[in-house]
């Protein structure tokens, strides 16, 4: 790719921090710091308050000091909304102060409700914020035409997540009972307590439906307490990105009925391990989950369609492998490290900083 002249920084929260942001941080620190002279700072900790407010002064202080020293930087910040655009907006006003190129990479599921339910002198500052950025990277086609509302589309550009754990070939399992899997926050928003409430309407117990996560755990094991759920529901705490394959290798089915998503790592990371979805038409999970082929699409909120999908993927051997099987095919083709990487490439290169 030839020498650059340009530092890249990416900027977002630390590697151990959970959730989807971190995760690609994670991957393309592992897989493309080789490929482009890129650089980390982290300004998030997510940890005690102290400790994310030192994070983010040392991000500041950081970002100050690099605009000072490194005459070529570009800083490729990558955020959320609430205290993430918060953050970042504060990093990308220092950065434009010094004249370097800057890259916002949207994340966020919620940020048509971020900027639609702001007021109207905060949902200015917010569009001016992201005119101000020389490129915006969006996750789908669906946010690259939300954005183009505020933003010209020259800015813009769609670069998916990465499926880190693309297999190379198809595996078969060979599960006693169908595995079932939810891996995220815990929460109303993330859909966790409509799946708990189709499980009941189930008129097969042949499965076991694994919960890995952070968020409402406690309340999440009181009800499968309560309503007897036990011998069929195992909670379990947050898995980190790298242990997650094993957890997946054992998986026949993955669901995620969200209220609101971007791209969701986990899904993709699903996908590449050739395994079929079960999801909501939210964000962008439309666009990767192709209904009927893929996966399954249920609008979100609706139990009766969950229980629907639930009993037919659980009673059907062949539909999961073969489901499975189209999932891994399009994760290789469309979403695999070498092929995000290359668009990311695109990028830099229409910004002149490779």
């Amino acid at each position: 790719m030839g020498k650059r002249e340009y530092k890249i920084y990416m900027v977002g929260p630390s590697f151990k921090t959970r959730g989807g942001i971190s995760s690609v941080l994670y991957i393309y620190h592992s897989n493309y710091r080789k490929y482009f002279n890129l650089g980390f700072i982290s300004s998030y900790s997510g940890d005690l308050r102290i400790k994310d407010f030192v994070y983010f002064l040392l991000a500041v202080v950081r970002v100050l000091l690099l605009c000072i020293a490194v005459r070529y930087a570009c800083f490729h910040i990558h955020m959320s909304t609430g205290g993430s655009y918060l953050r970042k907006s504060i990093i990308a006003r220092i950065c434009i102060m010094f004249g370097k190129k800057v890259v916002f990479h949207l994340h966020s599921g919620d940020f048509d409700i971020f900027i639609e339910e702001a007021g109207p002198a905060k949902r200015k500052r917010i569009i001016k914020m992201l005119n101000r950025a020389e490129k915006i990277v969006v996750l789908s086609d669906s946010w690259y035409k939300y954005f183009s509302r505020y933003v010209s589309k020259e800015k813009l550009c769609v670069i998916n997540n990465p499926s880190p754990m693309c297999d190379n070939e198809y595996r078969k399992k060979t599960n006693i009972r169908v595995s079932l899997l939810f891996m995220g926050r815990m929460s109303q928003m993330k859909g966790t307590y409509d799946l708990l409430d189709a499980l009941k309407c189930l008129k097969t117990r042949n499965y076991i439906l694994k919960l890995y996560g952070d968020g409402d755990t406690d309340k999440v094991r009181r009800i499968v307490e309560l309503d007897y759920m036990k011998e069929y529901v195992h909670i379990n705490s947050w898995v980190p990105y790298p242990e997650a394959v094993k957890i997946y290798d054992c998986t026949d089915v993955f669901i995620l009925p969200s209220y609101m998503e971007g791209l969701p790592m986990t899904v993709l990371e699903a996908m590449g391990r050739g395994i079929p979805v079960l999801a909501t038409n939210v964000g962008g999970i439309p666009e990767i989950i192709i209904d009927g082929e893929n996966g399954f699409i249920v609008n979100p909120g609706d139990k009766r369609a969950l229980v629907e999908k639930l009993e037919a993927l659980i009673s059907d051997t062949g539909l999961r492998e073969r489901m499975g099987r189209k999932g891994l095919e399009m994760a290789k083709e469309n979403f695999s490290v070498e092929i995000i990487g290359k668009r990311l490439e695109i990028l830099y290169k229409e910004m002149a900083v490779i």
